[in-house]
């Protein structure tokens, strides 16, 4: 009988389910991925839609725990196909838990602020759900669903995650090179982890198989135009550069969040001994991979 220690990755191709990987692998830890595109399908990169049965999906053996990382996140593609973005997030999610949990496998799953209007900072855990956002509408009925396995499932919800593949971040450093002026929001908030950091609470969530709802933030809300005065700050270009505008005089008709992204982490600290990260610290060590690649 097999060992019951390998980890599944549920999009290994994600942000989140990539950096996942890569961990395992390197700390010599079997781990198999799963994926929707058929052109990287292989031994441990099997293939998963969840907009087929995952119900039904059948698995290896010696899976201890999965990490569900795959769905759809782009709040547009949320927003312009909820039909189809919430037979992946929800239908397809809770399936796929459901047949996971059958067979004993302790799961993981990922969630968002964005179960939450951002109308206070620090939201606890037990606060009701108000998402604005389609996606955090999707995520919210999922939590709501999976409550049922509570004992089997860590749900832990996640602020903005940073890796150096941030399309603004590095656009915003080639304008800076070139001497062209940005236009960052002042308005739009968000409380970024690492996604080194992210990882990390990962990996003890599972280790120690702490069940139950885990809250994931950085310290404080900064706006888009704060981390632009930075970047131009670290790269010591002209300020002028960085033009503040409002992104609710642009992107009136999509949906938006409110002032604060922040989420409590009191039991973050309390179960896995684990301080909310300085959100600037988290900016400068993006930034610095970024300059470097």
């Amino acid at each position: 009988m097999a060992p019951k220690n390998i980890k599944l990755i549920v999009g290994s191709d994600s942000l989140v389910g990539k950096a996942l990987t890569q961990y395992f692998e390197m700390s010599g830890e079997e781990v198999i991925g799963t994926t929707r595109c058929r052109d990287t399908v292989g031994q441990k990169h099997l293939y998963l839609d969840l907009l087929d049965n995952p119900e039904s999906w059948s698995f290896p053996s010696g899976i201890d725990t999965a990490f569900i990382c795959a769905g759809v996140t782009k709040l547009e593609e949320c927003r312009r196909d909820p039909d189809t973005s919430r037979r992946v997030n929800v239908d397809g999610t809770c399936k796929l838990i459901k047949n996971l949990i059958n067979k004993g496998i302790f799961v993981i799953y990922l969630s968002t602020n964005q179960v939450f209007d951002g109308s206070i900072p620090y939201c606890l855990p037990e606060e009701p759900f108000s998402p604005v956002t389609e996606y955090g509408r999707q995520k919210a009925e999922t939590e709501r669903l999976i409550n049922q396995w509570k004992d089997s499932v860590t749900v832990v919800r996640f602020t903005k995650i940073l890796g150096k593949e941030n399309i603004f971040f590095s656009k915003w450093i080639n304008d800076f090179k070139e001497d062209r002026a940005i236009y960052p929001f002042k308005d739009k908030y968000i409380s970024p982890v690492s996604l080194s950091f992210a990882v990390s609470v990962l990996k003890l969530a599972a280790s120690q198989k702490i069940s139950g709802l885990l809250q994931v933030s950085g310290d404080k809300d900064i706006s888009y135009a704060d981390i632009a005065c930075r970047i131009a700050e670290l790269l010591k270009c002209d300020p002028k550069l960085v033009n503040p505008t409002e992104a609710s005089k642009i992107d009136e008709d999509k949906e938006t969040g409110g002032r604060y992204s922040t989420l409590n982490t009191n039991r973050l600290k309390s179960v896995l001994g684990i301080e909310s990260p300085d959100v600037w610290q988290t900016i400068d060590t993006v930034i610095g991979e970024l300059l470097t690649t």
